[in-house]
């Protein structure tokens, strides 16, 4: 499981990365060059919000998984 949450994490990093590039090279453009960077840095964002709601998911999963785990064992015993 830790392997997602580091998937995650990178992809994550990786998106931040790109929109920081986008972000400042859109500050020396001007005109429809900036709108449509800017257009790219809204895109991004969502793809950013969309990760962190799948990454929030697996959590849940995990959660969910370790406690279901706990609970057979304490019910084994």
């Amino acid at each position: 499981m830790s392997e997602v949450f580091e998937r995650y994490e990178r992809q994550y990093c990786e998106l931040l990365a790109n929109l920081s590039r986008k972000s400042t090279s859109a500050n020396h453009l001007d005109g429809e060059q900036k709108k449509q960077k800017n257009v790219e840095v809204k895109a991004g964002l969502e793809d950013a919000k969309t990760l962190v709601r799948l990454y929030q998911s697996s959590f849940q999963i995990a959660y969910i998984c370790i406690m279901f785990a706990a609970n057979q064992t304490e019910s084994s015993q």
